[in-house]
């Protein structure tokens, strides 16, 4: 997969038109928190703003988040998530995003990274969040930050975790639009 200078332009468009229609609707005291299960950050993009970069590529994110419940110490409680998911562009299956945390696309490029800020998404959603990145090779060489954006689901199970259920795991389904700056 080779990006494209359409695709590229195409991204970096949508995402400062979001941006920008969230700074005009936070300067008109509108809600900027988008629509639900689909939030969107404010203009500022708070905790989870890129310290410097322009965005060059957006992949959208999606599969199953893996919890187990666990013991800890006597205290209960499911951890996770750890991702294995698909990344796509327009549709098309173009890599995977797995625990590290890890983008991979199918030509071999891939960079890790490391979370340096969240902020809440909407009710039922895994947060915001803003990571470090590095180890960038191929097309993901001299990305400094990945922004993860526009989140839907894959919240820890309800369902109880208690010492007869330890070891338990279960998947949810998530999805959410994955940023790339260099």
């Amino acid at each position: 997969m080779k990006l494209t200078t359409l695709s590229v332009a195409l991204a970096t468009v949508a995402f400062a038109s979001s941006a920008f229609a969230q700074t005009s609707a936070q300067g008109s005291g509108k809600s900027t928190s988008g629509s639900p299960g689909n939030p969107m950050m404010p203009g500022s993009m708070g905790p989870v703003t890129p310290k410097s970069g322009k965005a060059f590529l957006t992949l959208k994110g999606s599969g199953p988040l893996g919890y187990e419940c666990k013991n800890t110490d006597g205290k209960f409680a499911w951890a996770g998530p750890v991702p294995n998911a698909k990344l796509s562009d327009k549709g098309k299956d173009v890599g995977k995003y797995v625990a590290g945390p890890t983008w991979e696309l199918a030509d071999g490029s891939k960079v890790t990274g490391k979370q340096v800020a969240t902020s809440p998404g909407a009710a039922g959603s895994i947060p915001l969040q803003l990571v470090d990145a590095s180890g960038g090779t191929g097309q993901f060489a001299g990305v400094t930050n990945i922004q993860r954006i526009n989140t839907s689901g894959g919240v820890a199970p309800g369902d109880a975790c208690g010492a007869s259920n330890v070891g338990t795991k279960k998947d949810v389904m998530y999805s959410a639009d994955y940023v790339f700056f260099k």
